[in-house]
């Protein structure tokens, strides 16, 4: 239908104009489609982070702004975070539901979104069909013009994460767990 699908926990693609592209209009659709989501399930609470790529710090400030205007709690990262850290961060705020905006490995004109359940794992095949049933009848138009009319005191509702402080306690957590066990990492 020439629209990006959602599939495989989430939405990549090449950064460019268009429906069937990664650019502000599919992200401000997709956050519709989990702020319609989180409606439907009685969820408050997410975590967003981002990675060093084009276009991630701005994504990630679309999917914060819709989702605080539609009253669900938002921890947004102030800096690019590594997924790791965004993973361990989810349980860390109790939050029911994380996104990270990455391509992970994809080449540079990409990019993408993650999204995971409270639980840090990778959303289960139903939610994400839910979800992907969800963001195929959204109406990217109408969304984005409803998004560039924001100007809510729900504003309120992002909370900066503080990248050092988070990594921080992910990295005690770590070495706690690895001092009592007999994990062995290569790098």
């Amino acid at each position: 239908n020439g629209c990006l699908s959602f599939g495989t926990a989430g939405l990549r693609g090449v950064m460019e104009l268009g429906t069937n592209r990664m650019n502000v209009v599919n992200i401000c659709k997709l956050a519709n489609a989990i702020l319609t989501y989180f409606r439907k399930k009685k969820l408050n609470s997410i975590v967003i982070g981002f990675d060093t790529r084009n276009n991630s710090k701005t994504f990630s400030k679309v999917f914060a702004k819709v989702l605080a205007d539609g009253g669900v709690k938002v921890n947004l990262f102030n800096n690019f975070v590594p997924t790791p850290v965004l993973i361990y961060s989810i349980q860390e705020t109790k939050s029911d539901m994380g996104i990270m905006i990455t391509a992970s490995h994809n080449n540079k004109e990409y990019n993408g979104v993650k999204v995971s359940g409270a639980d840090g794992i990778q959303i289960s095949g139903d939610v994400e069909k839910e979800i992907g049933n969800l963001y195929q009848r959204m109406d990217e138009v109408e969304l984005f013009n409803n998004f560039l009319k924001i100007k809510s005191k729900r504003q309120r509702n992002i909370k900066i994460l503080n990248l050092k402080e988070i990594s921080s306690k992910f990295l005690g957590e770590f070495y706690k767990n690895k001092l009592n066990s007999s994990l062995n990492i290569i790098y």
